[in-house]
């Protein structure tokens, strides 16, 4: 297993909801089209133009609930792995970053700590948790 990639999951599923919810925002700040005066092809209606959009916005919404449902799977799996560290530091930070997606500096700020600090405890937790686990499987 690449542990960084395990942990990066949650920012990743993340970064998919917040494309999706653009994606969702666009579509309902889009002014509909007039209808298509094309004497060769039937006409579309506005009516229709709508019924599509409105579909399209609900089918996003149900993609959103979906990868959040992952979201809140991954991070409880994320979040129980973290919890198999010992020091306080180590799981602090690596909960923080990973599962909550907070910056360095947010970090820093939380618990009163250089950022050198910062980042010798996530490398050593990172470690830490490489070996522990290895030694489960």
């Amino acid at each position: 297993m690449n542990l960084i990639k395990f942990l990066n999951q949650v920012k990743d599923i993340n970064n998919l909801i917040i494309a999706k919810r653009h994606e969702q925002d666009d579509l309902i700040k889009e002014p509909l089209r007039a209808p298509e005066m094309n004497p060769d092809r039937v006409q579309t209606s506005t009516k229709n133009l709508t019924e599509e959009r409105n579909l399209k916005i609900a089918e996003i919404e149900m993609e959103i609930e979906e990868q959040i449902q992952g979201l809140l799977a991954i991070k409880r799996k994320v979040s129980k792995t973290i919890d198999l560290l010992e020091d306080y530091n180590e799981r602090s930070i690596l909960n923080l970053r990973y599962v909550q997606l907070k910056s360095y500096d947010e970090i820093c700020e939380i618990l009163y700590l250089s950022e050198r600090s910062v980042f010798n405890y996530r490398a050593k937790g990172i470690s830490n948790l490489e070996k522990i686990c290895s030694d489960l499987q």
